[in-house]
């Protein structure tokens, strides 16, 4: 009998999203749930994330991996990182997110491997992971050479990832890379909630891609009465132009917020906000 297993990553909050992809799942007569990491940070009110997500583990069977996104949160509790966080455009949507999360959800993540093989009856392993089994922040995407070297040195023919936002199947040296895509911020022109099913057969696993359109009003009234368009403002704008485009405009204004304090002779790490708010202007990005 074939397996049908739903497989989504990057929600990174965005709770109207990740709703609208579970009740697409939910027609598809799924046997289980894979979750690829960055579950959580820039979007408004994370708890709803992650009360959807112990309710998801109820519900069906659940293998989830963390993200660098959990991992930055949980390194930050635990004293790990070199700076404070602090609310602005650069820190400030962390340091929401930090700050809205109960000692359950730190231990749900932290008790998560970051790569794990998934073995389902006598159907072909998984190995998933969020960035690359051998980084959780790598990017892995098709043609790449640290892709060609992560695939040969895999020891499943399955590799499930996520990190990159973007929804591809790839194969190499005999092995598929499978990636369902960002639920919560779709890049490259997307606008939709993303995710893929994988069905087995005698062949193997094979990817169905899904995008879902949702209603976007109740998470952007939610940027102001959660205070997190307040908290990280050019953050907040730019992520919001991003759900609305699919062009990724947060990335877009960090890299220049860089380059303009860099030019004015200030640290490039850490920008202050008066080149974020010039960054903002420049995109063209309402705060």
């Amino acid at each position: 009998m074939a397996e049908r297993i739903a497989v989504l990553s990057d929600i990174h909050s965005n709770f109207a999203a990740f709703s609208a992809c579970l009740a697409k799942m939910r027609t598809l007569d799924i046997d289980g749930v894979v979750l690829l990491g960055d579950t959580l940070t820039d979007c408004p009110y994370p708890q709803k994330t992650m009360q959807m997500i112990y309710a998801l583990a109820k519900q069906y069977p659940f293998w989830p991996v963390p993200g660098n996104r959990e991992e930055l949160l949980l390194q930050y509790g635990q004293g790990k990182i070199d700076h404070e966080w602090t609310y602005c455009s650069q820190t400030g949507s962390l340091l929401y997110t930090f700050e809205n999360l109960t000692p359950t959800d730190f231990a749900f993540f932290e008790e998560l491997p970051k790569t794990r093989t998934l073995c389902i009856g006598e159907n072909p392993p998984l190995t998933l992971c969020h960035g690359s089994p051998r980084k959780i922040n790598e990017p892995l995407k098709p043609e790449r050479l640290n892709t060609h070297e992560v695939m040969a040195d895999l020891d499943t023919e399955y590799l499930l990832c996520g990190h990159t936002h973007r929804q591809y199947m790839y194969e190499y040296n005999g092995k598929t890379l499978i990636n369902p895509g960002s639920v919560g911020t779709a890049v490259n022109g997307r606008t939709d909630a993303q995710f893929a099913v994988l069905t087995s057969s005698k062949a193997g696993w094979t990817p169905e891609f899904f995008g879902v359109e949702y209603d976007k009003t109740e998470l952007f009234t939610a940027f102001e009465s959660s205070g997190l368009a307040q908290k990280a403002p050019v953050w907040a704008g730019a992520l919001q132009k991003l759900l609305l485009t699919g062009r990724n405009y947060n990335m877009e204004c960090a890299a220049l917020a860089a380059k303009l304090s860099e030019a004015d002779g200030e640290n490039p790490r850490f920008p202050p906000e008066i080149y974020w708010e010039r960054a903002a202007g420049i995109l063209k990005i309402q705060i």
